[in-house]
């Protein structure tokens, strides 16, 4: 961990970044980083980028929650929309111009998840969601990505 918390300071002091930041790193891992970064006059992350969305919440909002606090630890997201599921497009089955029918192979876990009960209760949610847009007039991705801006 000494040699990635090094490797950023000298990236950012060689004026290569400004910043550095993790991706889907546990907040242990980040914890270690930003004490050896104290410990050793070097540059903390001050940015974690994790999954985030309706379905796939948890480490963000309890894990990294005291990182936020103790770092002033920001964040950027990725997948606020599930992969799409999160669109409504998938409440009816896979649209043949959709990444998941043009990319089988690739998607082959998510498209067997998705025909499982789990997946179709997941389903269900969005559709009930898609309800909650249309009465705000909204779509079910605007509500989505909605909800991630506002949390």
């Amino acid at each position: 961990m000494k040699e990635i918390v090094e490797a950023f300071t000298q990236t950012i002091n060689m004026n290569l970044a400004y910043y550095w930041g993790t991706s889907e790193w546990s907040a242990e891992q980040i914890q270690e980083a930003c004490d050896i970064a104290e410990k050793h006059n070097l540059i903390a992350p001050i940015v974690e980028q994790p999954q985030y969305n309706a379905f796939h919440r948890e480490r963000f909002e309890h894990e990294y929650a005291p990182l936020f606090e103790k770092f002033q630890y920001g964040t950027t997201i990725w997948s606020p929309l599930a992969s799409g599921l999160l669109t409504g497009k998938y409440d009816k089955g896979i649209p043949e111009d959709s990444r998941f029918a043009t990319n089988p192979a690739f998607f082959k876990d998510t498209i067997e998840k998705l025909k499982s009960d789990e997946g179709q209760a997941k389903l269900e949610k969005v559709r009930k969601l898609g309800k909650i847009a249309e009465k705000l007039g909204a779509s079910t991705t605007q509500l989505a990505l909605a909800w991630c801006a506002k949390k």
